[in-house]
């Protein structure tokens, strides 16, 4: 289960890439969108921020979205383990995905964190 620390930090690096976004006129990023491949009804994957580049393509209300997007990154929960989290990346990047951030936080604390909001 997602902490209030790890929602900041997911806050966060969406706030940065909104501002990428902005600068440069294209893509999309969500928190949280779940995406499935086509033809596998078993792996839907919610990473915890994704971008997508093309922000041409309808956006989808109902489901799962039918690509994983460009760039996923995925923060480390006090649940997940190291496998997991390398797992995660290896499906991402085997179907579609150009880049996979993995974040993994040592010594992180919300009076650190306090002074990037």
């Amino acid at each position: 289960m997602p902490t209030e620390l790890h929602g900041i930090i997911v806050a966060n690096l969406i706030a940065a890439l909104w501002l990428v976004i902005k600068a440069g006129g294209c893509g999309r990023v969500g928190a949280e969108i779940r995406n499935r491949m086509p033809g596998d009804e078993h792996n839907a994957r919610q990473p915890d921020v994704s971008y997508f580049a093309d922000d041409s393509r309808p956006i989808v209300e109902r489901g799962a979205v039918s690509r994983m997007p460009d760039i996923a990154a995925e923060l480390k929960s006090p649940d997940d383990s190291y496998k997991v989290m390398r797992e995660k990346a290896d499906y991402y990047l085997a179907n579609g995905a150009h880049l996979v951030w993995l974040i993994f936080l040592k010594n992180a604390s919300s009076k650190c964190m306090r002074r990037d909001i």
